[in-house]
């Protein structure tokens, strides 16, 4: 995943890391919920 990290500057931008947030935040959403749906599979 490219952030976009200068040679001059070690940290992406704001608005890269909010997207970068979002996402993250999105997949623990579905990880999340993958985990939930497989547990209630397993103890039926």
């Amino acid at each position: 995943m490219h952030l976009g990290i200068k040679e001059d500057d070690l940290f992406p931008e704001p608005g890269e890391l909010r997207g970068l947030m979002a996402q993250l935040e999105a997949l623990l959403e579905l990880i999340d919920g993958n985990t939930k749906i497989q547990s209630n599979s397993e103890a039926a």
